[in-house]
């Protein structure tokens, strides 16, 4: 997934072109930030993989990143308008330019401590770092605020009539489009600056649920065959892929029963948030936080009504699948424990090393000069892959420092394991191409960015399924590839579903208290898992392990990413090259149209009904040959 909190969850509606809070690429001024390296694995035993990034490609010392902070705080007097104002294209220019400039070199502090805060959260001096430059890119970004109302002012003939009078402004065109799109919404210069004062505090819930799950809650441990293991949120991901039954119900029991224990804290925390949603939507006169976040990518509302219809028609397969899937476990009565767990037993571990290998074999489809260069970038220190106490749980990827991604992995060797390896790397070669673009056109929305890390997964299960050599192997690839548009069709639809009936209530001035939460949460589980399936008395609380509820209306685009990529992938099986550079064109494309486009051009319409129900098919398919198996 892209990373949890970089985009401090207010994506939604950026006028500035560049005064994303937490969430562009970053270059510097003339001397103002080194060159990044491409650091290589030089120093390590021949073949090896790096398992630990190296940050000095971002500041070689906390001195230089305390100097830098420094640098750009004495640059905020510099970002008032100009005395003429933006009358003429060379001062409409130098004006963009200077703050993509320091928009790029704020963006760069934030990004090196959101992940030296991520090696170990519970390490003060990271957190306060991570404050600071949050803090400063507030006061940087209330000092440019000025200018998007300034433009506006200027009209958009006659903004529009100054891009051929010099060609370096043409890599403006599309964001310069944008917030004449969005003038609407857009407030005087004084409403902008006052709510990009505010962002360091309406980020403050996420933050806040981040601390209480990583350090404050006391997590119970679950005695194992192989040793203890702490339920915290990458424990209880653990435990639910475990074979034994016994041990997933237990596990369950425990971690649900912790979370029960804070409901109220957590329900306030994510009340918290949804009023931001709804305090922001209603400053900028939209009907609903739904419509101000799809707003910011200029997505159409049908995209979100259409997936929730065309998955709610298909609900009877979800429980198809469930119902075969007990039969293979052999059950009497499905649990909701045990959805997660492959149904059929795999006893393999891929080393790190291993891993690369089987995921540049899977990718091979993309063409030799991606795989080449996935080759190249995974051996660069990038990453950081293995698990430790008090690192960030998860995987992410954070590709806005521009020179380079970066990516978080918890390793394990296990298949989860290998699929987000997969999955993350997707999103790294993304990030990695979309470098083909100028800087303000490079940073792509989540609306496209989950694409290639689902085609990466998809193409993994195929290269697997298809060397498999037997009976129950080939069901265990199976039984994740269907896992695979359950967990993203149906969960994240359900997930949609209710991150939308929480920000409604908030919208109508009654944010949910905790247990109501739980009671919305609970009757979803009921619609799309069924009544065949045996819920604990504590499921109902089990919203509150899902962080992208904190990133405004991030779930659903798991399932278009999902479809789009389904879509595609079919297209690239049949057509081969053509099909290919379509999908390759669009990852190098960026962020240089609305997103909800770029993918109408690689040959997918978001807004119709018939990739969601070619991917319902697809998923349809997979089911009844996993019957056929069982």
């Amino acid at each position: 997934m892209t990373p949890p909190t970089l985009s401090l969850s207010r994506r939604r509606f950026t006028t500035a072109l560049f005064l994303l809070p937490l969430g562009t690429a970053l270059g510097s001024l003339a001397g103002g930030v080194a060159k990044a390296t491409s650091t290589s694995a030089a120093n390590l035993p021949a073949g090896a993989v790096p398992t630990i990034w190296d940050l000095t490609d971002l500041f070689p010392t906390p001195m230089a990143w305390d100097a830098e902070a420094e640098a750009l705080k004495a640059l905020i007097p510099s970002l008032a308008p100009p005395e003429g104002g933006l009358d003429d294209a060379a001062t409409l220019l130098a004006t963009l330019n200077r703050h993509d400039a320091v928009s790029l070199r704020t963006l760069r502090l934030q990004v090196y401590a959101f992940l030296k805060t991520s090696e170990d959260i519970r390490v003060a001096d990271h957190a306060q770092r991570a404050a600071r430059a949050n803090a400063l890119a507030a006061q940087l970004n209330q000092a440019m605020a000025w200018r998007d109302r300034a433009i506006l002012d200027l009209g958009k003939r006659r903004v529009m009539a100054m891009l051929p009078l010099d060609s370096k402004l043409e890599r403006y065109r599309y964001p310069l489009a944008s917030i004449f799109r969005r003038a609407p919404h857009t407030l005087d210069a004084r409403g902008e600056a006052l709510l990009a004062s505010a962002q360091a505090v309406l980020a403050a819930p996420q933050r806040t649920r981040q601390t209480l799950l990583s350090s404050d809650i006391v997590f119970p441990e679950l005695e194992l065959p192989d040793g203890k293991l702490r339920l915290d949120l990458e424990g209880y991901s653990t435990a639910m892929g475990t074979a034994a039954r016994a041990d997933r119900a237990r596990a369950y029991d425990l971690f649900s029963t912790t979370l029960h224990g804070y409901e109220r804290t957590l329900g306030d925390v994510l009340g918290a948030e949804v009023s931001g949603n709804a305090f922001l939507s209603k400053a900028r006169g939209y009907p609903s936080s739904l419509s101000a976040s799809l707003d910011a990518t200029n997505t159409p509302r049908a995209v979100y009504d259409t997936l929730l219809h065309e998955v709610k028609a298909r609900m009877p397969l979800h429980h198809r699948y469930l119902e075969a899937k007990r039969r293979l476990l052999g059950v009497d009565r499905l649990a909701i424990w045990d959805i997660n767990a492959p149904a059929v037993s795999l006893d393999r571990q891929w080393t790190l090393a291993q891993a690369r290998e089987t995921t540049l074999r899977a990718v091979a489809p993309l063409g030799p000069e991606y795989v080449g260069e996935f080759a190249a970038n995974t051996m660069k220190r990038w990453a950081d892959t293995l698990p430790r106490e008090g690192k960030r749980e998860g995987g992410f990827v954070v590709g806005q420092a521009y020179a380079h991604p970066y990516v978080l992995l918890n390793y394990r060797g296990n298949f989860d394991s290998l699929s987000t390896y997969a999955h993350e790397w997707g999103h790294a070669m993304h990030s990695w191409l979309a470098r083909a673009q100028p800087h303000p056109l490079f940073d792509f929305p989540t609306f496209v960015a989950e694409i290639p890390s689902k085609l990466n997964e998809l193409l993994l299960l195929e290269h697997l399924a298809a060397q498999a050599d037997t009976r129950q192997e080939k069901l265990f690839y199976l039984d994740r590839f269907c896992e695979q548009y359950r967990g993203t069709l149906f969960i994240q639809a359900l997930f949609a579903d209710f991150e939308l009936a929480i920000n409604t209530a908030a919208e109508q001035g009654a944010p949910p208290s905790g247990p109501q939460m739980s009671d919305i949460y609970g009757k979803l589980l009921t619609e799309y898992y069924g009544p065949k399936i045996q819920l604990h008395p504590h499921s109902k609380i089990m919203w509150a392990r899902v962080v992208h509820f904190f990133m405004d209306f991030y779930v659903y685009q798991y399932a278009t990413c999902l479809t789009a990529a389904t879509a595609m992938l079919d297209t690239l099986h049949r057509e081969g090259k053509p099909a290919r550079e379509r999908y390759l064109d669009l990852l190098r494309a960026g962020h240089s149209d609305d997103a909800y486009q770029l993918i109408a051009k690689a040959g997918v319409d978001l807004a119709t009904p018939e990739p969601y129900r070619r991917a319902l098919d697809r998923f349809e398919q997979a089911v009844a040959e996993y019957e056929s198996l069982v």
